[in-house]
C-alpha cells in the first residue's frame, strides 16, 4: 500500500473513531472546521456590507455611511472588516481568545480570504501586537496567527515594528470609549520604523470596537512615515451596542 493511501486510510479511521467537532455549535463536524449548518451561518454573515472607510455594516453595496458619513477613521486610509459582530462570529472570537481555541484565528482567517480579499501586491502585514506576559498567558497572539494565515494565501509579508509597551488592562474590563482610549494611552512603541517607511503597511486585529487600540498604534507608526495605513479586522462591534464590554 502506497504512502498516500495509507494517510488516507489512516485519516478515515481517525475521524471515525475521533469525529470533529464544530468550534461553534459543538456538534460533530468534518474535522476541525465549522459544521455545515454554521457554515452556511458564517458565509451569510460575512455577505454583509460593510463601509471600506470605517468598516461598520452598510444596508447595501455604496450606501452612505451613517456611522462616519465618509470620513473613515483618523490615521487609516481604510477600515476593512470582514463581517459584522454578530453571530456566529462573536462565538468563535470568544472561544478563540479566552478559551485557547487558536485553529479557530486560521478558520477566520479563511473565511476573509475566501471573501476575496484585495490587498496591494506589496503590502506588509502588521499584526497588533500582544504585550509579552499576556502572549506567554493566552499562547499565542490571534492577530499574528490571522495575518501569517493570510501572509500564506496572499504571498505577503510579516512585520513587526512595533511593540506593546503596557501590559494595559483587557478592554472588556473598560465600560466607555474614553476608558478605553486612556487605557491604551502610549501602549506601543515603535523599534524598527525603517521596515515600514514609504510601505503600504495593513494592521490585522480580530475586533475593532471603538478603535482605540487601532488608533494608539497607528499614532505611533505614523512616525515611520508609511505610504498608507488600512486596518484589517475580522469584525465589527458597534460601540454602542449592548455587549460592548464583553469584547
Amino acid at each position: 500500500m502506497s504512502s498516500v493511501r495509507l494517510k488516507r486510510v489512516a485519516k478515515t479511521l481517525i475521524d471515525f473513531c475521533y469525529p470533529g467537532i464544530c468550534p461553534n455549535c459543538h456538534n460533530e463536524s468534518a474535522g476541525p472546521a465549522l459544521c455545515d449548518p454554521c457554515s452556511r451561518l458564517l458565509a451569510t454573515l460575512c455577505q454583509t456590507c460593510m463601509c471600506p472607510a470605517c468598516g461598520m455594516p452598510l444596508p447595501e453595496p455604496d450606501a452612505p455611511c451613517a456611522h462616519c458619513l465618509g470620513s473613515g477613521i483618523a490615521h487609516y486610509d481604510r477600515v476593512l472588516a470582514m463581517a459584522p459582530f454578530r453571530e456566529p462570529v462573536r462565538h468563535l472570537i470568544h472561544q478563540m481568545k479566552y478559551h485557547g481555541r487558536w485553529a479557530i484565528a486560521e478558520l477566520l482567517a479563511d473565511a476573509w480570504i475566501n471573501k476575496r480579499l484585495q490587498l496591494p501586491a506589496d503590502a506588509l502585514l502588521l499584526p497588533v501586537p500582544l504585550h509579552r506576559i499576556r502572549q506567554v498567558i493566552r499562547g499565542f497572539n490571534q492577530a499574528d496567527v490571522i495575518a501569517r494565515r493570510i501572509g500564506k494565501s496572499c504571498g505577503l509579508r510579516l512585520v513587526h515594528p512595533a511593540v506593546r509597551l503596557k501590559r494595559t488592562k483587557n478592554q472588556s474590563l473598560t465600560s466607555s470609549q474614553a476608558q478605553r482610549t486612556d487605557n491604551l494611552r502610549d501602549a506601543f512603541g515603535l523599534i524598527s520604523p525603517h521596515k515600514i517607511r514609504g510601505r503600504h503597511v495593513v494592521v490585522i486585529d480580530d475586533v475593532m470596537t471603538t478603535g482605540a487600540t487601532l488608533l494608539s498604534l497607528a499614532r505611533v507608526l505614523r512616525e515611520a512615515q508609511p505610504a498608507s495605513l488600512t486596518a484589517l479586522v475580522i469584525a465589527r462591534a458597534d460601540p454602542v451596542s449592548h455587549d460592548f464590554q464583553s469584547i
